[in-house]
């Protein structure tokens, strides 16, 4: 709802990542002249083991096939998928990396690396290989997967394209749908909303979805009760929905009612701890509390998330200010210009760190582009309201 709010996925991105990973689970083709039976029953082995579920398992006996054919993709790749199940998405991407080495276009491994980095948040390294991957498919599962990852890096025009081709081979998909009128929200693209709004409705006007698209449009047009009883409505469909809470805390916290803002922020990040919005808005919350250092975790959460959310940034430095630390301010500062060079509040608050730094000559220019970014502002809009 809040229209400068970061990358935010919506929803669970994996949903069907495990099933779209799996390679051939089979011989290696390699390794011939090595003892083929042991080998063969190695393999067979963490077959089992990966199909079973028991990832620990099956990750022990493909490190013991690596060690007997160690240029076997799909021991490889078989080997960093048992590793990404259990959560050590930065080594399954190693091992990916080494198989690439052996056969760089291998399609399956480049695959399978875009998943591995998407899910460990690396989306600007993961977006060439989904890209590729869903042009080379023009399957749901790679198109809506490209499109999540350029949502991701706030490229939402493009992530719009993606997405829309999704919901054309998978129509009744209203996960993807919810998605897309984000997209088209972000891009102010109102027409392309009201489309999605009424395929949702006529897929499912009770759905969480519907609910939460038509409490959107509500607080678009500042009519934040209705906006609100929608939100309840969501809640009520799907009381887990994720960006309900948040939604509601975003309306609660811009119209001043800091308790119930807090609450619902903490409700969504007691079911989903890594939505960037709750966390930076939580923090925006107890900063102004008076309590900067409880600020400081959800903000890094915030920041882990999207690494370029300005509010994030903005509010990390202002609590290190708070907590006389001018130093651990002037970096995100620093970042949040280089990202938006025209961003006057960051240039004055980069002064103010600097100037208690003792960098007084630096501060001041910091502060002299501040008020001449005011200044620019200011003239524009005056141009704009002259008849």
């Amino acid at each position: 709802m809040n229209p400068r709010q970061p990358t935010a996925t919506a929803r669970p991105a994996t949903r069907w990542l495990s099933l779209w990973l799996l390679f051939v689970i089979a011989g290696t083709g390699q390794g011939q002249t090595l003892t083929k039976g042991a080998l063969e029953q190695t393999i067979a082995s963490g077959s089992t083991a990966l199909q079973n579920g028991n990832y620990v398992e099956a990750e022990t006996q493909f490190r013991a096939a690596a060690t007997m054919d160690p240029t076997s993709l799909p021991i490889l790749n078989n080997l960093a998928i048992s590793l990404a199940r259990e959560g050590k998405e930065q080594e399954a991407i190693t091992f990916y990396r080494q198989a690439l080495r052996l056969s760089p276009e291998d399609a399956v491994t480049r695959r399978n690396l875009g998943v591995a980095l998407f899910r460990s948040k690396q989306y600007k390294e993961a977006l060439p290989l989904l890209e590729a991957a869903a042009k080379q498919t023009h399957s749901y599962q790679a198109v809506d997967l490209a499109g999540l990852d350029l949502f991701a890096l706030d490229r939402y025009a493009e992530a719009a394209a993606y997405l829309q081709e999704a919901h054309n081979l998978r129509p009744e998909d209203l996960e993807t749908l919810d998605l897309l009128g984000k997209a088209y929200m972000r891009t102010k693209d109102y027409a392309g909303a009201s489309a999605v709004f009424n395929q949702v409705m006529r897929l499912n006007p009770a759905s969480p979805q519907a609910h939460l698209m038509l409490a959107t449009a509500y607080d678009k047009l500042y009519q934040e009760q209705d906006a609100i009883h929608e939100l309840q409505a969501a809640l009520a469909a799907d009381p887990q929905y994720p960006g309900v809470h948040t939604s509601l805390g975003v309306i609660y916290w811009r119209t001043d009612d800091i308790d119930s803002a807090e609450r619902e922020f903490r409700a969504e990040l007691s079911l989903h701890p890594e939505d960037p919005v709750a966390n930076c808005t939580l923090g925006r919350v107890l900063r102004r509390r008076g309590r900067p250092a409880e600020a400081l975790p959800y903000l890094q959460a915030a920041l882990l998330v999207n690494s370029s959310y300005r509010d994030a940034l903005l509010e990390t430095a202002q609590s290190e200010l708070a907590l006389q630390r001018a130093a651990e301010a002037v970096a995100p500062l620093r970042k949040a210009v280089v990202l938006d060079a025209g961003d006057a509040e960051a240039h004055f608050v980069l002064g103010t760190a600097l100037i208690k730094m003792g960098k007084a000559a630096e501060g001041a220019q910091q502060r002299r582009i501040a008020g001449e970014l005011h200044a620019e502002k200011r003239n524009s809009d005056q141009e704009r309201t002259q008849p």
